[in-house]
């Protein structure tokens, strides 16, 4: 069984407060997600979905298309 995660309406996107990730945060509010601005210790954003044994956090990182190719 693989497990897909969705986001939970009820919890906020977490969103990394530095340079490169708070510019997107104004994008999301926009489009009526529910964020919070705070300092991530991985990831740029993160979310609380739903596995198979319960609740998961995932992240993600957010890459330049130069940047995603030069860490292959």
């Amino acid at each position: 069984m693989s497990a897909t995660a969705h986001p939970d309406p009820a919890r906020p996107i977490l969103v990394d407060s530095r340079v490169g990730s708070k510019e997107i945060a104004p994008f999301l509010t926009t489009q009526k997600l529910p964020t919070e601005l705070l300092t991530l210790e991985y990831g740029d954003f993160a979310f609380e979905g739903h596995g198979p044994d319960g609740p998961v956090l995932v992240g993600v990182e957010r890459k330049r298309l130069t940047d995603l190719l030069s860490s292959m």
